[in-house]
């Protein structure tokens, strides 16, 4: 795998049913799917406010479990609290893969 498996347009689609009457907090500020080629994982990222409550991250995995049944996939879902630099998110995933 060294693509992500769906369009941003599905992407949207899905999560667009989940977020859809959240509360603002509750809904991501950016939402991206990205691919560890090495690992062959492909891993549904969020950015969500720090007032994101348990509800956000509920959602975010039920997004990533929709796309596994409509789409074959097997995402990882992980959230952050705030915005980082593509260097940063690299190394978190670095440290994510040592743990998978």
């Amino acid at each position: 795998m060294d693509a992500a498996p769906i369009t941003k347009e599905q992407l949207a689609e899905v999560a667009g049913r989940y977020f859809l009457y959240a509360d603002t907090q509750d809904i991501p500020e950016k939402l991206w799917l990205d691919v560890y080629v090495a690992g062959n994982q492909c891993y549904l990222r969020a950015i969500f406010s720090k007032r994101a409550g348990s509800l956000s991250f509920r959602m975010l995995s039920a997004v990533a479990k929709a796309i596994d049944r409509l789409y074959g996939t097997k995402l990882v879902a992980v959230a952050y609290t705030s915005d980082m630099t593509w260097e940063e998110i690299e190394d978190n995933n670095r440290r994510l893969n040592r743990v998978l």
